[in-house]
C-alpha cells in the first residue's frame, strides 16, 4: 500500500471520527470531568463556601448557586436564581439585588461557554467578571 493510500485511509478515519463526535457529543468527556466547576464568585470570596443564609432569601439562594460543584447543578441553580429574583418590571429592591442578578447572568454566560467547549470565551468571561468585582 502506498503512502497516498495510507493518507486517504487516515483522512477517512479522521472524518468518520469527527462525524461520530458531531452526531453524538456524549462520546466526548463531560466538561465537569475535565475542569471542575467553581463559580467565579466563590473563587473571589472563598468564605462563601463556609457560610449559609436562609433558604429562599436573595443571599441564601445566591450562595447556594455559588456553591454548586458541577456544571449541571450550577446551570440549574443560577437559572432558578435568575428566574426567581430578576424582577419582571425591571425594578430592583436595591443595588445588591441588581448586582447579584447581574452576576448570576454572567455565571450563566460562562457556563454556556464551558458547555460549548470554548475555553477562550470562558477565560474572557472570567476576566470580565473579575474586573466587575474589582469595580463593585
Amino acid at each position: 500500500m502506498g503512502v497516498t493510500n495510507c493518507r486517504s485511509i487516515s483522512a477517512l478515519f479522521f472524518g468518520l471520527a469527527v462525524t461520530l463526535l458531531a452526531c453524538n457529543p456524549a462520546l466526548l468527556p463531560a466538561q465537569d470531568e475535565r475542569t471542575p466547576y467553581v463559580s467565579v464568585w466563590a473563587q473571589l470570596n472563598p468564605e462563601v463556601l463556609g457560610t449559609s443564609d436562609s433558604p429562599g432569601s436573595l443571599q441564601g439562594e445566591f450562595r447556594a448557586a455559588a456553591k454548586a460543584r458541577n456544571d449541571q447543578a450550577a446551570r440549574k441553580s443560577w437559572q432558578r436564581f435568575v428566574d426567581e429574583f430578576d424582577p419582571k418590571d425591571g425594578y430592583f429592591e436595591d443595588g445588591m439585588h441588581a448586582r447579584l442578578v447581574e452576576w448570576a447572568k454572567m455565571e450563566l454566560v460562562r457556563l454556556q461557554h464551558r458547555s460549548s467547549g470554548d475555553a477562550e470565551a470562558e477565560r474572557a468571561q472570567i476576566a470580565i467578571m473579575r474586573q466587575k468585582a474589582e469595580r463593585d
